[in-house]
């Protein structure tokens, strides 16, 4: 201030107007910053320090961390994103390999009639003739997404098809098995495990022991990882053992649910846990189809023990031993040395 006020003061005359004017605009700006002070004075100091928090979900920055960590090279640290036209090209290539492999036009001398249901729309994985109705008109459904339905008539032109239970609308139901000798003994599975994109995590095992009338989530088989995606299950006709093959292995419990012990998989005879299907011959041999997206391979036991199980496929018998990664499994009723396989190629 003192060298500002010595200039002004050897100002000429002729000046003296631009001291003036100099000196209201100083006055004026010495006002302002007294006002701000004041101001900032009766603000709540914790208002002045305290930082805007953003709840995680709604910061921008952390969503473009999180799509660059998901697209990134984790060679180069970046995104490749002069790879996208290649990319772009190969899955067209894909698309088109596909639909030249596909054949097309009906079975011959076969014809199909639509049994429903026509009421929702998805897919059904598995169907049970209820053998508690004599009549063998009523049928049970398991939906991939839309839980267990049944109809009363299955003969009838348009069956009427309804949901066995509300809460159950959203699992996904894989595989229905009634007890032989007490068929009023139901289990049905959850989770496809097939890797498939639109595939629903299953939530274990149900039972009913009122022919579907009511059902219990089995506690053994939920929040367990062993039972997320069950593929099949099976109630031995001798025994009631109960075997329920998963993508984690195949279980086997012989108190109807309430425990469950590992009988084939890795480590215990198989080359993976990524059990496909499961069937009973008619003399009750046990068959289990072994691999999804990996190669294994065929396996029978007679006891179903751990240990006990043989693999068929050596080479030896004309079943390849490679070049497949699935294998759905049907046992003749009628003649027990006679089973089918069909087979997904790698």
């Amino acid at each position: 201030m003192a060298t500002s006020l010595w200039l002004f003061s050897t100002m000429t005359k002729d000046n003296a107007h631009i001291e003036s004017k100099l000196s209201t605009l100083l006055a004026s700006f010495l006002l302002i910053l007294a006002g701000w002070g004041i101001l900032f004075n009766s603000w709540n100091s914790s208002e002045i320090t305290q930082p805007v928090r953003i709840a995680k979900q709604d910061r921008m920055d952390l969503a473009i961390q999180q799509e660059v960590e998901l697209t990134k090279d984790p060679r180069t640290g970046i995104v490749p994103r002069e790879r996208l036209t290649e990319a772009w090209k190969y899955t067209q290539a894909l698309s088109l390999q596909q639909n030249s492999n596909k054949v097309s036009g009906a079975i011959p001398g076969v014809s199909w009639t639509e049994r429903g249901p026509w009421q929702v729309a998805g897919r059904t994985r598995t169907l049970l003739v209820d053998p508690n109705d004599v009549t063998k008109k009523r049928v049970f459904a398991g939906s991939v997404g839309g839980g267990l339905w049944k109809t009363d008539d299955i003969t009838v032109a348009t069956p009427v098809w309804n949901p066995v239970n509300d809460l159950m609308a959203n699992l996904a139901v894989t595989t229905i098995a009634a007890q032989p000798s007490n068929p009023q003994i139901i289990y049905f599975g959850t989770g496809e495990g097939y890797f498939n994109a639109d595939a629903i995590r299953g939530e274990g095992i149900f039972k009913s022991t009122n022919g579907g009338t009511t059902w219990t989530q089995l506690t053994s088989t939920f929040p367990t990882a062993n039972f997320q995606y069950v593929q099949k299950i099976l109630v031995h006709p001798i025994t009631n053992d109960v075997y329920a093959a998963t993508r984690a292995g195949v279980f086997r419990s012989q108190n109807g649910g309430t425990s469950w012990t590992k009988v084939l998989g890795s480590g215990t005879g198989a080359s993976t846990d990524r059990m496909a299907d499961m069937e009973i011959g008619a003399d009750n041999m046990l068959w289990v189809a072994a691999g999804i997206f990996t190669t294994d391979g065929i396996y029978s036991s007679t006891t179903g023990n751990a240990g006990s199980w043989t693999k068929m496929n050596t080479g030896a018998n004309g079943f390849p031993t490679s070049g497949f990664q699935r294998i759905e499994l049907a046992t003749a009723p009628s003649d027990a040395d006679r089973i089918y396989a069909v087979a997904q190629s790698t």
